[in-house]
């Protein structure tokens, strides 16, 4: 990434199963042809990546998008569907504050429905 034309920092955090890579474009880049070079950037690294990999997903962010507070919690009594389920009404409380524009609950174990057919 770091080729890419107006990029200005790039930021990268990795776990088991998955990473997120942040691009910071220079302010008054315009945001769709940056956009475009990400994508085009990822499209031409895909086959290196291995087989059972995801394809990538590139979303934009603008200022207003960062989150002011980010919460983690770990357990290390309950599971990961444990821990999630433990947080979750904390989530749905903070949801219904005024002012709020969005709540995101990540991580831990979702609930495995039984599929149909």
């Amino acid at each position: 990434m770091w080729g890419l034309d107006g990029v200005e920092y790039i930021y990268s955090s990795s776990q088991a199963n998955g990473s997120l890579v942040t691009v910071r474009f220079k302010v008054g880049d315009p945001i769709e042809p940056s956009l475009v070079k990400i994508h085009h950037k990822l499209m031409t690294l895909q086959q290196e990546l291995p087989e059972n990999t995801l394809s990538p997903q590139v979303k934009s962010f603008s200022i207003d998008d960062v989150p002011f507070l980010v919460l983690t919690f770990t357990s290390a009594k309950l599971s990961e569907f444990e821990l999630r389920s433990a947080i979750a009404p904390l989530a749905r409380e903070l949801s219904s504050t005024r002012d709020l524009s969005k709540v995101e609950l990540l991580g831990g174990q979702k609930r495995d429905y039984p599929s149909c057919g």
